[in-house]
């Protein structure tokens, strides 16, 4: 323990040193994070300094109005009334009334009503899925940001009830991070530090019908969670929401997770509890194209090499192409149902119609300047293009980069074009997506404040509406 009270003093102080976008930082500290190399990581922190002292010259002074972040209005789809008790399960709602404040006052919870009478597990037949998801002994398990389900609910007494993983006793605070959402309204924010919780959602004197979307907030490398059940009372109805027109998914990084988007002090190191999916670019482009989305990111992760701090040393360990075809990467685990690594994802399941890729920036910590490590990665990222198409066979795909460094960004539009032009596809596209200055603010370790993905967002909607005819 000493040890690693010295440790984190330590990295305290390095990152005092660090004067503008350090967005590949990983967040140090974590218990067996396997990007880390602990006994390196502060070694030369002088060598990194060109890097996080990015240039954001050039970089539009405007904003969009609209800042806020919302999720899809009701759908008044006939189906949100038909009853499902049929596909009741026997789970008998024994726990007591979740007592934990919320972290979030929720408006929909206005009479004093008992526990549910009946818990529905959360199959196909009464939510939709979203993101890449997987159902194990009747609990859904989420691991990637954006991951959750979302339903049509007619009552008045809901309650859901989650399973935490091996990171609740983390006391790194690494916890999975969860939101509810009601008719597009924030009702429920709760980090995940217990084995198992009920959380009241809707608790009214009168029935009327909702839309309930479930979302985790944070990523999946440090922790994940499952929903055990939806849990309501005798005679009410629930019922998957309806799809969205377009699909689109994202693959990227710490910025496509929202790394420290909830603290608007740049020098404060990682937490579970300052990524929010919902405040991301990735989220508000979805909602200006009324697009279902999917994610698969996580921080520090690169094509070719994850973040390093030596140069000299490739990371290899934390590159996305090896984990692609599989619900992701975790330090914890599913409770009793091992990892998201060891599921294969099937494609069939979200056929996007976009693909956003957003990565490079940690490569940069690797390629620097020098060339015949910037020609590998221009090969990684064109292989990788290749494992895309052949798992999303109609997609367009946008190349993306541009936020915290644009040092690479040049590499990213060459591999873009060797693979077009060794395969033929004209459905790769290369986007420098603006950020904004520093007057946009940042998040923890510099990385980007809601504002600048609001920028991102809408500037990002419009590409792919211009190009998809949406």
């Amino acid at each position: 323990m000493k040890k690693e009270k010295i440790l984190c003093c330590a990295l305290c102080a390095a990152f005092w040193i660090f004067t503008a976008n350090a967005c590949g930082v990983l967040p140090e500290g974590i218990p067996e994070n396997k990007n880390i190399d602990i006994s390196s990581s502060l070694t030369d922190s002088s060598s990194m300094t060109n890097f996080y002292m990015t240039d954001s010259s050039g970089y539009s002074d405007s904003l969009s109005a609209d800042s806020s972040s919302s999720d899809s209005e009701k759908d008044d789809s006939s189906d949100s009334s038909q009853n499902v008790m049929e596909n009741v399960t026997d789970i008998e709602i024994t726990q007591e009334s979740h007592d934990k404040e919320l972290t979030t006052e929720n408006p929909y919870v206005t009479a004093d009503l008992d526990r549910p009478d009946l818990a529905f597990a959360p199959n196909d037949a009464v939510c939709k899925y979203l993101g890449r998801t997987e159902l194990s002994d009747d609990i859904l398990w989420c691991a990637m940001s954006g991951t959750g389900c979302e339903f049509e609910y007619t009552g008045k007494n809901l309650e859901i009830t989650f399973k935490g993983d091996s990171s609740v006793n983390d006391y790194y605070n690494h916890r999975a991070r969860i939101g509810i959402f009601v008719n597009g309204e924030r009702a429920a924010d709760e980090i995940i530090s217990e084995n198992e919780i009920s959380i009241p959602v809707i608790k009214s004197e009168n029935e009327d019908t909702y839309n309930v979307k479930v979302i985790k907030l944070s990523e999946a490398e440090m922790s994940t969670v499952g929903i055990k059940s939806i849990d309501i009372d005798d005679g009410e109805s629930i019922s998957p929401a309806a799809e969205r027109p377009h699909k689109i998914e994202f693959i990227g990084d710490s910025i496509t997770c929202g790394y420290g988007i909830d603290d608007d002090n740049p020098y404060n190191n990682f937490s579970t509890a300052t990524e929010d999916i919902t405040k991301t670019f990735v989220h508000k482009s979805s909602e200006i194209l009324n697009a279902d989305y999917s994610v698969f990111a996580m921080s520090g992760y690169g094509v070719l090499s994850g973040y390093t701090s030596d140069p000299s040393q490739i990371n290899t360990e934390a590159i996305i192409p090896p984990y692609y075809c599989n619900l992701g990467y975790t330090n914890a685990s599913f409770t009793g149902s091992g990892a998201p690594q060891n599921y294969s994802w099937d494609f069939e399941r979200f056929r996007p119609d976009a693909v956003v890729i957003n990565l490079g920036t940690n490569d940069f910590t690797y390629c620097q300047n020098d060339s015949d490590k910037l020609e590998s990665f221009i090969q990684s990222y064109a292989d990788f293009l290749r494992q895309i198409r052949a798992n999303n066979p109609e997609a367009e795909i946008f190349c993306t980069l541009g936020t915290c460094s644009q040092q690479i960004y040049s590499q990213v539009e060459q591999a873009a074009e060797r693979y077009c032009a060794e395969t033929g596809d004209e459905k790769v596209h290369a986007l420098l997506i603006n950020s904004g200055d520093a007057s946009y603010g940042y998040g923890a370790n510099w990385h980007p404040s809601e504002a600048s993905n609001t920028l991102m967002g809408d500037i990002l909607a419009d590409e792919i509406a211009k190009v998809m005819n949406w």
